[in-house]
């Protein structure tokens, strides 16, 4: 038997950061840590990500995994880390950090939101043989000043969350399926799911815009 401990996108307990579901026989193969699931929530279903596999559980009762919503998973193994350590080091709810991490910030209905454009973004993906580079700048502002006439070479993609909200999962993907070296963005660009990410600039990384008062 397999268990998948699941952020399941719906209203809860802050203090309870996810919730253990069984893996049925037909989706062993398919299920994997980072995937998007839609599970049983009460009476009605939610989507979820999946955050760990095990064999066992101190769990008495689990309800099985109805679906996986896009075998593609939307979070990084890496990332996956970076979620927990969040949770734990600012004391949020992993819902919380993952509403910085993915792009659409209601989450209700993410599935949705991944348009055939950027399922064929990812399906010619491109793994970089050059690793790629991520410069963080405190404001919107300041990107058009740091790339000056390099704002539309090929490349370099800019990211914050002032761009519409197909623009963004459009970005979001060219970034995970490495057809980009370069992102210059604000804060929020730290999360882009890059495979192959070599540096981290921060520009002016005493600039008060890069620091949030809400939770995480």
């Amino acid at each position: 038997m397999m268990y998948a401990d699941v952020v399941v996108f719906a209203p809860t307990d802050p203090s309870k950061s996810y919730f253990t579901y069984t893996v049925p026989k037909k989706l062993a193969k398919e299920v994997g840590v980072g995937k998007l699931v839609l599970v049983p929530w009460g009476k009605k279903t939610s989507q979820g990500i999946i955050v760990e596999i095990k064999k066992e559980t101190q769990v008495a009762k689990t309800k099985p995994i109805k679906k996986i919503l896009f075998t593609t998973p939307l979070i990084l193994p890496d990332y996956i880390v970076l979620l927990k350590w969040m949770s734990w080091y600012y004391h949020a709810p992993m819902l919380d950090c993952l509403k910085a991490m993915l792009p659409d910030i209601r989450l209700s209905h993410i599935a949705n939101s991944i348009s055939k454009e950027v399922k064929a973004i990812y399906a010619k993906r491109n793994v970089l043989s050059t690793k790629q580079s991520l410069i963080l700048v405190p404001n919107i502002n300041q990107i058009e000043s740091l790339l000056g006439h390099q704002k539309v070479s090929k490349g370099i993609l800019i990211y914050h969350k002032q761009l519409a909200k197909k623009e963004i999962w459009k970005a979001w993907w060219q970034v995970y399926s490495g057809s980009v070296s370069k992102i210059v963005g604000t804060r929020s660009a730290l999360f882009l799911q890059c495979p192959n990410l070599e540096e981290i600039r921060i520009i002016n990384e005493a600039d008060s815009g890069f620091k949030d008062e809400r939770s995480p």
